[in-house]
């Protein structure tokens, strides 16, 4: 029997991200938990219940986990904390290893993979680099600038590649700072600009492209008006498409549908965060989960094979747990469940103005 107090066992409880899996694999997963101490990536077999850690990082892992297309999983390697390293990984119960080892050491910018084609942003000594690396290819240089910028988005490092790998966007400061970035796409053969999309003095955020090949369509995050909103850019056509969600807060683009049909978004409103199934061509919502609480902003929502939605929530009783969109606790811990909180009570006051406000 644990007697430490329940604030201490609380505040000392594992903790476990949002898990990612390949498509050869889906039922092996892995993600970043603390259950040995530091935050390392663990795998875990849905269908042995069987957890093995694989990283051994002597500061941990902080910049999340990547399936890679051929079943091995990758994180970033900094030794120092400094945030400089690389890119290694490795199979389920393997040993790591480097996973392009020509590239040179930096601060990664942004990760893309396709299953002939990587793509990695890296920061090196304040240039801004994004290297293609073609399977059994030495890495070559498609993109170079002493502005901010990186592949896809910040966090998660997806909207990097298309589902071709033809294209690849990065996001970029040329026209603006690190807090207002706009997005280009290149040619990932020839480095060539395909298009470019510039909102001045707002920022904008690449999500996810399409996952049908040839489908050029680009879902991501516009600060236009007075709540974020997801938009799709149809870089072939050179068309954008601005999609006004009747909901009353911000929406992100998270994933499309294996058919491209729709979109997962994440609605916030009032401290709390629900998904929904968007149509973008009549804009039309459906609701997919409401956990009553807070999904995790970050990766913390995906589709599974099977069509069911995964998500990882957490309110004010309960720490973050992933469960699919009936509330099903799906990736339990091999811990015990830290103590229940107390439950959140919502309330408002207004301010000399008359404005409500949220607290």
């Amino acid at each position: 029997m644990n007697d430490e107090p329940e604030w201490v066992r609380r505040f000392t409880a594992p903790e476990q991200g949002f898990p990612v899996w390949s498509a050869a694999d889906p039922d092996l997963l892995a993600l970043v938990s603390t259950l040995g101490g530091a935050a390392q990536v663990w795998t875990h077999d849905l269908r042995t219940e069987m957890w093995e850690r694989l990283s051994q990082e002597p500061i941990g892992v902080d910049q999340g986990v990547w399936a890679l297309p051929d079943g091995r999983f990758a994180w970033w390697h900094d030794g120092t904390g400094d945030e400089r390293g690389r890119l290694v990984g490795a199979s389920a119960g393997g040993i790591p290893e480097p996973i392009l080892p020509d590239l040179p050491d930096g601060w990664l910018t942004g990760l893309a993979v396709h299953p002939s084609r990587t793509v990695v942003g890296v920061e090196v000594e304040g240039d801004y680099r994004v290297y293609v690396v073609d399977d059994g290819e030495v890495p070559r240089l498609l993109w170079a600038t002493s502005f901010p910028s990186g592949v896809g988005r910040r966090h998660p490092k997806t909207g990097g590649l298309s589902a071709d790998g033809s294209l690849v966007c990065v996001r970029h400061a040329e026209r603006g700072d690190i807090l207002h970035l706009a997005l280009r796409v290149l040619d990932a053969g020839t480095g060539a600009v395909q298009g470019d999309l510039v909102d001045a003095g707002s920022n904008l955020e690449p999500d996810a492209w399409s996952p049908v090949p040839g489908d050029q369509r680009l879902a991501f995050t516009s600060e236009l008006g007075p709540f974020e909103r997801p938009a799709i850019w149809d870089v072939g056509a050179g068309e954008r498409t601005d999609l006004e969600v009747d909901l009353p807060g911000a929406v992100f683009p998270i994933q499309w549908w294996p058919d491209a049909s729709a979109l997962l978004v994440r609605h916030e409103h009032e401290g709390r965060a629900q998904l929904f199934r968007l149509d973008p061509s009549s804009v039309a919502i459906d609701l997919i989960a409401d956990p009553h609480g807070d999904i995790e902003r970050d990766g913390g929502a995906a589709i599974r094979p099977d069509g069911s939605v995964w998500l990882l929530a957490s309110d004010a009783t309960r720490a973050p747990s992933v469960v699919d969109q009936d509330g099903r606790e799906v990736v339990p811990s091999p811990e015990d469940p830290p103590p229940s909180g107390r439950a959140f009570r919502s309330f408002f006051f207004s301010d000399p103005s008359g404005v409500r406000i949220h607290a």
